[in-house]
């Protein structure tokens, strides 16, 4: 089992469309203040963000990184943030709703349990063990991503 990290467009960039962004007001005096950001022009500038938030997370796994055409995130409705599970055959076991709202860790937890008992066998787990009503048929994009760091 492999964990990732797909590092997509920003959520809240400061040059976004919340106005408390663009009036530079919104926790002016929080220690959040650091983390706003300008939606990245350049896919380096995507990928410093995303070697940022990986190192300031301390994340245990990968981050990868979509491009500024953002084909993950649109292939997946992955904005601003959601939980997926792609089974060994690549397609969709588990598809959580838009976080962090959305998410349902328990819910993953019991699929990511009864998909582990076939993958120990070698086998995709299939639609049994998905989600019902958040599995799909459809299959996980291969859209070309870089690694962020490490």
């Amino acid at each position: 089992m492999r964990f990732l990290t797909i590092y997509i467009r920003e959520a809240h960039p400061l040059d976004g469309v919340l106005p408390e962004r663009q009036s530079g007001r919104w926790l002016m005096d929080s220690p959040e203040r650091r983390l706003f950001v300008e939606d990245p022009v350049l896919f380096e500038e995507r990928l410093a963000l995303a070697q940022q938030c990986e190192e300031e997370m301390g994340l245990a796994f990968p981050t990868l990184v979509d491009g500024l055409d953002d084909t993950v995130n649109k292939a997946y409705a992955a904005w601003p943030e959601r939980l997926y599970l792609v089974d060994v055959d690549g397609k969709i076991a588990y598809q959580g709703d838009v976080g962090p709202e959305g998410f349902r860790p328990e819910q993953l937890g019991r699929v990511l349990e009864r998909c582990s008992e076939v993958w120990a066998q070698g086998s995709p787990a299939g639609p049994a063990a998905h989600l019902r009503g958040k599995a799909s048929t459809k299959r996980s994009h291969g859209a070309p991503m870089h690694r962020a760091g490490r």
